[in-house]
């Protein structure tokens, strides 16, 4: 692929069940950011649990808006360090996605600036022992 000056973002979109697709996919997500000077990858399905694990953990981002059980949160967990238990996720997820909201989790980012509603707002998670709902 030739270098390119222009930001490539490559979006898979529901295939979650295109077993056929996944290693052509996993491809792009081993070697896309090297190749053409840097491709972006969005993956977007409808169950975390369902996605394969060589794509959730060269994720660097994850939004939530709607899960169809817990295990979702806890397969999260089990995949990253987000320095919060499964009960302070929880919490986090509901405050996020009440009145239709999202959860966003930046998974580089400090844990002071991991968590968001909507993108923007700041969920600040209090590590010594607060239930994790302050905001900024």
């Amino acid at each position: 692929f030739p270098v390119t000056i222009w930001p490539v973002l490559m979006v898979f979109d529901d295939l979650v069940n295109e077993t056929k697709a996944q290693p052509f996919i996993q491809e792009w997500f081993l070697r896309g950011r090297k190749l053409c000077g840097g491709v972006s990858m969005c993956y977007l399905t409808q169950s975390y649990f369902k996605t394969p694990k060589f794509v959730r953990i060269n994720c660097n981002y994850i939004l939530l808006k709607k899960l169809s059980s817990v295990r979702d949160l806890n397969l999260i967990l089990g995949d990253y360090n987000l320095g919060v238990s499964a009960q302070e996720l929880t919490e986090l997820y509901k405050y996020a996605t009440s009145n239709h909201g999202t959860l966003f989790i930046d998974i580089d980012a400090t844990p002071e600036n991991r968590f968001r509603r909507n993108l923007k707002e700041i969920i600040r998670v209090d590590t010594s022992g607060s239930d994790g709902s302050d905001t900024e």
